[in-house]
């Protein structure tokens, strides 16, 4: 399963041709707030017990320019390409 990154295994390949439109359906199901066609900038982290963790992310509507704050207790990224923009850290996750 892991593509690109067959040492360090940080990506996962998932086509997204039945995938894409199964977890879309789902997420509109449970009622989900899903922001299309925004460009994640940076991840939002804070210092808690002496850890870094996540709680949010900055992104760019790419239709609009406006730059979107997004507070949160779990973030996902979800790009088109594998391309290494964030690689996994273990300290973001708080765990």
């Amino acid at each position: 399963m892991f593509a690109y990154d067959y040492e360090n295994r940080f990506t996962l390949r998932v086509w997204g041709s039945t995938f894409k439109p199964a977890l879309y359906r789902e997420l509109k199901r449970l009622g989900v707030r899903m922001y299309e066609r925004t460009e994640a900038t940076a991840l939002l982290t804070a210092v808690r017990g002496g850890k870094k963790v996540g709680v949010g992310a900055l992104g760019m509507d790419i239709h609009t320019g406006k730059f979107l704050i997004f507070r949160s207790r779990a973030t996902i990224l979800c790009m088109s390409r594998p391309a290494r923009v964030w690689l996994f850290d273990a300290d973001l996750t708080g765990l």
